[in-house]
């Protein structure tokens, strides 16, 4: 049994909020971080998560230089290639130049403002089709300080444009699109040919039936802190339009979602209550807006990258406004990334059980259900039944048992006594119990007046231990017997 530790525990509502401690950055293993990143993009599908690549929250910079390039490496390859979405050999060339750019990476040089956008971009390229890139935040925060890494996420002026890295993209797209009909159409979020776009004028998303002349190169754009808003646009097949508006949207919600899970934890008071400072603003104007807006099948993509940032920072109320503002789109709010990030920031664990199981948020790895009874606690325990009931297997029940048992808490016996039901984790949850029988002689003792598996469970757990000589055992049997 390992108890929850201090990062799992992180969302509990009812505790105030403590820093953690963060690790000192490790001796970077180059060698062992190419093995990861083969690994990772080996296949153009599934998407890639790099959650997987197990990168510790500070690193050293030169490892943040490594990874900024290998995460945002596919795509990158893309651009600098001219090819694109990527499968199959085209994959394969990609991936080949992300390699060799990688193993000639000078990891002593430190990317500047424009290395990083232009990284970013390249991310931006290669979200397509989803994944998780919430990583790439790791990296960043190496060499960009809190608000600063919080401006690229939600920018004052533009709710969430990656300004920079947008404004590269667009600078990368040689070739836009010219559409006459829908067979190739275009997103039109770009710069204006001869006119400047006036400061605070809003950008819109116009994707008209006959499909704008844009010029056949990208103008060159200057890059700097005020570049206006811009994006990617390029030649989408019939239907698929939205999916350079997706790609970003995708990885400003992994920024986001990226600092909420790498950054906040760690942040001492002031600097935390600094970042809580910059981003309400951000919420307060999204909350004013439509939670969801554009076409049908896209409205998740309007969904602020500040809403996840709001339970990080403990703006709880802010939290309980955007969940009661997505109650009538259930279905567009289930489709989002990252749902625990905005749920566990809910003010109670019963609302975060009502909510989770409204929205359906699947608890799918050990790690997922272990953050979720750190948070939720014995209130969670049923929600947890149900999803171990849907996702546990042969090879995750081992890890599965031991998140119920990290709760500690009277409950648990009667909770692994109700596991043995559940095929997969029946070995694990009974190895539990006999380990603990002085623990759970009680629930066995209770369950065996009952007429069920769980009856049949305990009775052999107590016959095991009465051949043993174990006189509580003996003594629940005999009861048992009186009884009847």
């Amino acid at each position: 049994m390992s108890a929850f530790n201090a990062y799992e525990r992180r969302w509990i509502p009812t505790q105030p909020r403590v820093p953690i401690a963060p690790p000192p950055p490790r001796v970077f293993d180059r060698a062992h971080a190419m093995r990861t990143f083969d690994s990772l993009t080996k296949r153009a599908y599934p998407a890639k998560d790099w959650s997987q690549a197990h990168i510790p929250p500070v690193v050293s910079r030169e490892e943040a230089t490594f990874w900024l390039y290998a995460i945002s490496g596919i795509g990158n390859a893309r651009i600098e290639l001219g090819e694109g979405r990527g499968v199959g050999t085209q994959h394969e060339t990609a991936r080949a130049f992300a390699r060799a750019e990688l193993e000639q990476l000078d990891l002593s040089q430190q990317p500047d403002h424009s290395t990083i956008a232009r990284r970013l971009a390249a991310a931006a390229r290669q979200t397509w089709g989803g994944g998780s890139y919430a990583e790439i935040v790791i990296a960043l925060a190496a060499f960009l300080d809190v608000p600063a890494l919080l401006e690229m996420i939600v920018d004052e002026a533009n709710e969430g444009a990656v300004s920079l890295a947008e404004a590269e993209a667009v600078r990368a797209q040689a070739a836009l699109a010219v559409n006459s009909g829908w067979n190739v159409s275009v997103v039109t979020i770009f710069y204006p040919e001869s006119t400047p776009v006036p400061e605070g004028t809003p950008v819109e998303v116009n994707v008209p039936p006959q499909g704008p002349i844009l010029p056949d190169v990208a103008p060159e754009l200057p890059i700097t802190a005020e570049t206006p808003f811009a994006i990617l646009c390029e030649r989408m097949p019939r239907s698929d339009w939205a999916f350079a508006v997706q790609k970003r949207a995708w990885l400003l919600h992994s920024l986001a979602a990226g600092f909420a899970n790498y950054v906040a934890p760690y942040l001492e008071r002031e600097p935390f209550e600094h970042a809580r400072a910059i981003v309400l603003p951000s919420i307060h104007r999204a909350l004013k807006q439509p939670i969801f807006t554009g076409p049908q099948y896209y409205r998740a993509i309007s969904f602020s990258p500040a809403f996840y940032l709001a339970a990080s920072l403990r703006h709880t109320e802010e939290v309980a406004a955007i969940v009661a503002a997505w109650s009538g789109h259930v279905q567009i709010a289930q489709s989002l990334p990252f749902l625990p990030t905005i749920v566990y920031g809910l003010p109670r664990a019963e609302a975060i059980v009502e909510e989770s199981r409204h929205l359906a948020i699947a608890l799918a790895e050990p790690a997922a259900l272990r953050e979720w009874l750190a948070t939720t606690g014995e209130t969670g325990l049923e929600y947890a039944f149900d999803q171990l009931a849907l996702h546990a297997t042969e090879s995750t029940a081992d890890a599965f048992v031991d998140a119920v048992a990290a709760l500690e808490v009277p409950a648990v016996a009667p909770a692994m006594l109700r596991l043995t039901t559940i095929p997969v984790l029946y070995v694990s949850a009974r190895s539990w119990l006999e380990s603990h029988f002085d623990h759970a002689l009680p629930t066995l003792a209770s369950a065996l007046h009952r007429t069920s598996a769980v009856s049949a469970t305990s009775s052999e757990i107590l016959h095991r231990f009465a051949r043993r000589g174990h006189p509580a055992a003996v003594e629940a049997l005999a009861a048992k017997e009186h009884s009847a």
